[in-house]
């Protein structure tokens, strides 16, 4: 899971990723603007360093329909690099659900999440993305209840956060007490 900036070398992680982490069908996932070059740029790079054979590109908008699915489910992936991963931040939108179903049904893929935007507005824009590239190891909880608990309590332009919510945010309240009361103050600014 990585914000990385424009020009911070998104794209070369992204391709030498299958290199370094074991897999046998690492596919890359970037927006349909950058299909096209993304293909060129990796059959340019493939001179000069050692690229997956089996890396493939797909673009965000293929897992919008049922044939980007059906695609997805012969690609096989055992590895998913996913550049500009913000693409998956609403839940509701048919390539998310794709995207978490492919997760939960091959529990066994891994996931390297890259943006320079990881979230616009809130904690819910990539906690979900956050779980599938960390697993138990994300600093976000993977329960409901407490990521929009967490979220009441730090997103900024949301309701002040219900006795409920602060007290399922309690360890977050714990540990970050001085960041929690700026945020909160602003609600009332």
């Amino acid at each position: 899971l990585g914000i990385i900036g424009v020009g911070q070398g998104k794209f070369l992680i992204s391709v030498l990723a299958p290199s370094v982490i074991p897999c046998e069908r690492p596919l890359l996932l970037v927006p349909p603007a950058l299909v096209k070059q993304t293909k060129a740029e990796i059959h340019a790079w493939g001179e000069h360093v050692r690229i997956h054979p089996a890396l493939r590109v797909m673009s965000y908008n293929d897992l919008s329909t049922k044939g980007g699915e059906a695609q997805l489910q012969a690609l096989r992936p055992d590895l998913i690099i996913a550049d500009e991963v913000h693409s998956l931040k609403r839940r509701e939108s048919a390539r998310t659900r794709r995207f978490i179903r492919w997760f939960q049904e091959h529990p066994d893929t891994r996931l390297v999440a890259l943006s320079g935007t990881m979230s616009s507005r809130s904690l819910t824009d990539y906690d979900h993305i956050a779980e599938m590239a960390l697993r138990e190891g994300s600093p976000l909880p993977r329960s409901w209840v407490e990521v929009e608990a967490w979220a009441a309590c730090i997103d900024a332009k949301r309701d002040p956060p219900t006795p409920h919510q602060q007290a399922a945010a309690a360890p977050l309240l714990a540990a970050f007490p001085t960041l929690v009361r700026s945020v909160q103050a602003s609600y009332y600014a």
